[in-house]
C-alpha cells in the first residue's frame, strides 16, 4: 500500500510523473533485492544457529550482518547516484519523464542506509519468531506516508514544495524512524550483546558465510528487478501510457503478492530453526502449511484483480488508454498469481535449508534468460502486441513453479537421508 499511495500522488502531478515513478521501480527494486535477499540469507543463518542452540554464534552473525549492511549501503548509494540517469536514458526516458525518475531515485540513493538496513535488522528478529515489530513499523509507516506525501510534494508549514522528490523524502523519513525502532527492539532481545566495539570488527568467515547464503537470494530477487528493466524496455515501444499502466498494474499485483511473501518469510524462519534442530517432520509441515495458506491468499487476490481491475485502475488514472492496457495486464496476471505460491513457498524452504542456488537459477531463467530470448521473437519477429508480454509471464511462472516444487521435494529427501545416515553411524 505504501507504493500504491506513492503512485496515486504521482498521478496527481502528471502522467509523466507517474511514468517516471513507474520507470524508477526497477531501480528501487534493486534496494528491495539487496535488503531482502541478504535479509533472507541472514534469517536462515541466524535461525539455523538458534535452532542448534548456539545463541552466541547467532549473536555474532547478527552483528556481522548489520556491519555488512552498512558498508553495502554506502557502496550502493555512491554508484546509484552516478549511474541512475544513464539507466533511465537507456530505457528511453526524456524531458519531464526523465527528470521525475531521476529526482526520485537520486534522493533515495543519497540516504541508502534508510532503505537497505531495515530488512537486515529485522532478520535478527524474524529468526527468533518476533515478526510483530516489522508489522508495527509497516502499519505506522503507511499512515505516516499518507500525511507526508502531499505535504512534501506541495509544501507548507515551513516545508518547501518538492514535487516528485517529496515522495522520496517521505519514504526516507518513515523508513528512518522504522529503522530506529527495529534496532531498539533487536537490542532488547539480547542478540546484539553488550556494547563492545571489539565484537563489531569484520569477521571474514561470517561475512563469507553470509555472502554464500545471501548472494543467490539477492540474484533471485534482483532478477525480478532485471525483468522490470527488460519488460519496460519493450513496453516503452508502446508509449508512455503503456509504461504507466504496467507500473500501476505491478503495484496492484504487489498488494496480493506481499501477503504471500510474508507467509513464506515465516516459512523460511521455521524451516531454518527446525533444520538446525534436525526436526524434518516440522520442516515438511512448514512447507505444506505455507503452500496451502499462500495458495489461498493468491487465489482470492486473483479473483479481486479479475473482478475489480477496471475500478482499481481508474483510481490511479483517468487516461482511457492507460486504464485499458492495465486492465488487460491484470486479467492475465490473475491467472498467473497462483503459480507464485509454488515459487515462493518452495523457494523459502530451500533458503531455510541453506540450499538457495536452485532458487537463483530458477529466478534467472524466469525473469532474465527466457524473456531476453522470447520477447524479441514475440514482438519483433512474430509481430504480436503487448498482450504477448503478459502471456509470456504467465507461461514462465507456471513452468518455474512446477520445477521448484519437484526440486524441493528431491532436496528434502536428500537432506533426510543424509541426516539418517549420520544418526546410524553415531
Amino acid at each position: 500500500m505504501f507504493n500504491v499511495v506513492d503512485s496515486w500522488y504521482a498521478a496527481q502531478i502528471s502522467t509523466d510523473a507517474l511514468a517516471g515513478l513507474s520507470l524508477s521501480f526497477p531501480l528501487y527494486f534493486v534496494f528491495i533485492a539487496l535488503s531482502m535477499g541478504f535479509g533472507s540469507g541472514a534469517t536462515a543463518l541466524i535461525g539455523n544457529k538458534l535452532g542448534a542452540g548456539d545463541r552466541q554464534a547467532a549473536a555474532h552473525m547478527c552483528r556481522q550482518v548489520l556491519l555488512f549492511g552498512l558498508l553495502l549501503s554506502v557502496f550502493v548509494g555512491f554508484f546509484g547516484v552516478g549511474f541512475s540517469e544513464r539507466v533511465f536514458l537507456w530505457l528511453g526516458a526524456s524531458g519531464e519523464f526523465l527528470q521525475a525518475a531521476s529526482d526520485y531515485m537520486n534522493t533515495l540513493y543519497l540516504f541508502a542506509p534508510m532503505i537497505l538496513m531495515g530488512p537486515l535488522v529485522n532478520a535478527g528478529l524474524a529468526a527468533q519468531g518476533k515478526t510483530h515489530y516489522l508489522r508495527n513499523v509497516l502499519v505506522i509507516a503507511f499512515f505516516a506516508n499518507l500525511i507526508l506525501d502531499p505535504w512534501f510534494i506541495y509544501g507548507g508549514f515551513g516545508v518547501p514544495a518538492m514535487g516528485v522528490s517529496g515522495l522520496a523524502y517521505a519514504t526516507l523519513v518513515v523508513n528512518g524512524f522504522g529503522l530506529c525502532y527495529l534496532l531498539v527492539q533487536l537490542s532488547k532481545t539480547g542478540l546484539l550483546g553488550h556494547i563492545n566495539w571489539q565484537r563489531w570488527k569484520p569477521d571474514h568467515g561470517a561475512i563469507t558465510e553470509l555472502l554464500k547464503q545471501g548472494v543467490p537470494s539477492v540474484f533471485a530477487m534482483a532478477s525480478t528487478g532485471a525483468f522490470f528493466f527488460i519488460a519496460n524496455k519493450f513496453i516503452s515501444a508502446f508509449g508512455t501510457e503503456a509504461v504507466a499502466a504496467y507500473g500501476i498494474g505491478l503495484r496492484l499485483e504487489q498488494l496480493v503478492l506481499v501477503s504471500s511473501m510474508a507467509v513464506n518469510h515465516a516459512v523460511l524462519s521455521l524451516v531454518a530453526n527446525n533444520m538446525g534442530a534436525g526436526d524434518f517432520a516440522r520442516v515438511r509441515a512448514s512447507r505444506r502449511v505455507g503452500l496451502a495458506i499462500t495458495a489461498g491468499i493468491l487465489v482470492i487476490g486473483a479473483a479481486v484483480l479479475l473482478i475489480a481491475g477496471a475500478p482499481m485502475m481508474n483510481l490511479f488514472s483517468a487516461d482511457e488508454k492507460v486504464v485499458a492496457i492495465g486492465v488487460g495486464y491484470l486479467a492475465i496476471e490473475a491467472f498467473t498469481l497462483p503459480a507464485y505460491a509454488l515459487i515462493h513457498a518452495n523457494g523459502s524452504v530451500l533458503q531455510g535449508l541453506k540450499r538457495p542456488i536452485a532458487v537463483m537459477w530458477a529466478s534467472l531463467a524466469r525473469a532474465v534468460i527466457f524473456p531476453l530470448m522470447l520477447l524479441p521473437l514475440l514482438l519483433h519477429w512474430a509481430g504480436y502486441g503487448i498482450t504477448a508480454i503478459w502471456w509470456m509471464i504467465f507461461g514462465l511462472a507456471w513452468a518455474v513453479g512446477a520445477a521448484l516444487m519437484w526440486h524441493t521435494e528431491r532436496v528434502l529427501n536428500e537432506e533426510e537421508k543424509s541426516a539418517q545416515a549420520i544418526d546410524t553411524k553415531a
